[in-house]
C-alpha cells in the first residue's frame, strides 16, 4: 500500500507572470496550509421515492487558508495584496510534495478574501492568506523545482 505525503514540502504559488506564460511565483514562509474542496447537494426528493430522500451534486468549490511568516520583500505576496487592492482575481497553485522530484496539487483562479499580518512583541510577524476558488480548478503535477 502507497506511504502517505507529509505536509515538509508543501508550498503556495501564485501566477506573477500571464495566463500565457505563468511565472509561478511562492507567496509567504508558509506554516500552514488548508486546501478545501466542498461541494453542495440539491434535493430531489419526491413522493415516489419510498420515503428516501434523494439528490445530486450540485455547486463545488474550492477555498484556500496558508499563514506563515511575512517577508516583506516577497514579490508573491505583493501580488496577492495587489489583487486584493484592486479586485482581481489570481492564479494560486496549491502543491503537496510528492517525492523527492514532484509535486501534486491544485491549480485555480480564485478571489482573494483576505490578507493580513500580525504578531507579539518578540516573535516574527505571521501573515495569513484566504483564496475563494472561482471556476473548475486543475489537479497538477510539476517537477519539485516549479
Amino acid at each position: 500500500m502507497p506511504a502517505g505525503i507529509t505536509a515538509e514540502g508543501a508550498v503556495l504559488q501564485v501566477n506573477t507572470g500571464t495566463s500565457e506564460s505563468p511565472t509561478w511565483t511562492p507567496v509567504i514562509e508558509r506554516s500552514q496550509m488548508q486546501l478545501a474542496k466542498t461541494g453542495e447537494r440539491i434535493d430531489m426528493t419526491s413522493f415516489d421515492g419510498d420515503g428516501f430522500r434523494e439528490g445530486r451534486p450540485g455547486l463545488r468549490q474550492i477555498n484556500l487558508n496558508a499563514s506563515g511568516n511575512y517577508v516583506p520583500t516577497d514579490t508573491g505576496w505583493d501580488k496577492v495584496e495587489d489583487s486584493w487592492l484592486d479586485g482581481v482575481n489570481v492564479e494560486i497553485r496549491c502543491l503537496w510534495k510528492l517525492d523527492d522530484d514532484s509535486q501534486t496539487g491544485w491549480q485555480f483562479e480564485a478571489t482573494v478574501t483576505d490578507v493580513g499580518e500580525n504578531g507579539n512583541v518578540g516573535d516574527k510577524v505571521e501573515a495569513s492568506l484566504a483564496f475563494e476558488g472561482s471556476g473548475r480548478p486543475t489537479r497538477v503535477t510539476v517537477p519539485a523545482s516549479s
